[in-house]
């Protein structure tokens, strides 16, 4: 259970999740938009990047590790790529981290759990109308606007602002 607890910690801080969007490159499917699932933890520190392999892989979940350079910038370490992208894998370790996330991610891993429930798992069904309904893409959209980086963010949950004004009624004086 601690080393769950860290990881959500981990992802809070340094993780991102989510739906992405690719183009299908071969056969019947070809130039048709392809939703996948991720989870992704980024960190300079090789020790944090093996804890948090070692997690994973304890959860038996199958991990990639992408080493990430900017050789055109000084001001940028070398930095490390901990992921995941098979559904089933996504869904377990949001579902492990959920009860200890309490961020705006919170209403992500919900969305992308939701998405991934909906898609059986990534086993959709493959018939006649087994792409993607109006419902998946505006999951898609939905998790893409909270995921918004920087100062244009026009979206918190309901729940994180509630819990904050709730917060800012305990404080008092200068902590208010």
């Amino acid at each position: 259970k601690e080393d769950i607890i860290w990881l959500a910690a981990m992802f809070e801080g340094e993780g991102t999740t989510g739906l992405f969007k690719t183009m299908r490159g071969t056969g019947s499917a070809a130039g048709k938009w392809r939703i996948s699932t991720y989870f992704l933890i980024v960190n300079n520190d090789p020790i944090i990047v093996n804890e948090v392999i070692k997690i994973l892989e304890s959860m038996g979940i199958g991990t990639y590790l992408h080493q990430r350079e900017r050789p055109e910038s000084k001001d940028w370490a070398l930095n490390y790529q901990v992921g995941v992208k098979n559904m089933l894998g996504v869904h377990k370790v949001l579902e492990n981290i959920l009860p200890y996330v309490r961020g705006n991610k919170r209403a992500v891993i919900e969305m992308t759990m939701r998405f991934i429930e909906s898609r059986n798992f990534g086993k959709p069904d493959k018939g006649p109308g087994s792409g993607y309904s109006d419902e998946d893409w505006k999951t898609y959209e939905a998790v893409k606007r909270v995921n918004r980086r920087g100062r244009k963010r026009e979206w918190q949950s309901s729940e994180t602002l509630r819990q904050a004004l709730g917060d800012i009624e305990k404080m008092s004086g200068e902590d208010k």
